[in-house]
């Protein structure tokens, strides 16, 4: 009896492209999924595959929603961290420590950043302090800062941050949609307001040496924000930027492949 040949899973070859620059010579052969072919998000975050990445090859040119990686490439490599200062264990953290610890675990895939923390809780719990207070108070509402913040770890190339942002981006209402344009402020998905906020974020990031708010960004906030709520949008991104400075710098953090900071 002749048998039919066994149909054979077609491969696609990605470029990632970031903003323009070319993310060095990686490559990867992902094969196409037809069940995760309408949904983005899920493509995207099982391949970790950037939202601007360009499919070169095959049937699914420039769509990344038809991109799942292979069994034997399941995630692009990430760096770990290597922290100079040592993590304590879970049981010498204070308790509530513990449960940061606990929740980075189940979130995030790792908790070098609470464990290596629990060596100055004070400083850990100021900066909770920051989160309850500005992040989550002030007159801003938090799904503005929930996408400011995702922005800046997606420029910046923050594993640990991405898991978890993108998570709290999504309960605070950004869309599948939105969170897979996250690269491109021009997107329809973006209403007016939304689209000044990406930008400030990209103005204020640590690659962004030159970033300045512009006149023409300034009319586009004010437009949707008063005096107050653009200079909390500001500190809430200071604070932010400063943070993942110290979590590149200190190594405390797991990095995408992409991450030009820190080792």
């Amino acid at each position: 009896m002749i048998r039919a040949p066994k149909p054979t899973t077609p491969t696609y070859r990605i470029n990632l492209i970031r903003l323009g620059r070319a993310a060095g010579s990686q490559c990867l052969d992902v094969q196409h999924d037809a069940a995760l072919e309408a949904d983005s998000i899920a493509a995207i975050g099982h391949a970790r595959i950037p939202g601007d990445a360009e499919v070169s090859t095959g049937p699914a040119v420039g769509m990344v929603t038809h991109a799942l990686l292979s069994s034997s490439m399941s995630e692009l490599p990430m760096n770990k961290p290597n922290p100079f200062i040592p993590p304590l264990s879970r049981d010498e953290l204070p308790s509530f420590m513990q449960a940061a610890h606990d929740r980075a675990l189940a979130v995030r895939g790792d908790s070098t950043f609470i464990d290596v923390m629990g060596h100055a809780p004070s400083v850990f719990a100021w900066y909770g302090n920051f989160y309850q207070r500005l992040f989550h108070g002030g007159r801003v509402p938090v799904a503005m800062k929930e996408l400011a913040r995702y922005r800046l770890s997606t420029l910046h190339g923050c594993a640990f941050c991405n898991k978890g942002n993108r998570l709290d981006a999504m309960a605070a209402g950004l869309t599948e949609l939105q969170i897979a344009a996250i690269d491109n402020a021009e997107a329809n998905c973006w209403s007016a307001a939304e689209r000044a906020v990406i930008r400030l974020a990209e103005q204020m990031s640590l690659g962004k040496s030159d970033g300045v708010v512009t006149p023409e960004l300034h009319a586009d906030l004010t437009r949707h924000f008063d005096h107050e709520q653009i200079l909390e949008l500001g500190v809430t991104l200071a604070v932010l930027t400063g943070m993942a400075k110290f979590l590149f710098a200190f190594d405390l953090v797991e990095r995408e492949s992409y991450c030009e900071f820190g080792r």
